[in-house]
């Protein structure tokens, strides 16, 4: 994903508490994660999610834009 107008946000702190609060609602949903990395301004993820999950459920949990602010 990415930031809105692909702003460079994803520095510092903020990207230290973005890669907290993912790994937190991975972890709490049975969700490996494969790989990963940040740039500044988006985030690449490959997750294993269980069969049980779709996709649309996965994003619509991990909101990280509700969480951060």
């Amino acid at each position: 994903f990415c930031t809105k107008y692909r702003y460079r946000v994803l520095t510092g702190q903020v990207a230290t508490r973005a890669r907290e609060i993912i790994r937190e609602v991975c972890a709490a949903n049975y969700i490996d994660i494969v790989s990963g990395g940040m740039s500044p301004d988006h985030v690449h993820l490959l997750l294993s999610i269980p069969p049980s999950m779709s996709v649309s459920q996965v994003l619509t949990k991990s909101l990280l834009s509700h969480k951060m602010s």
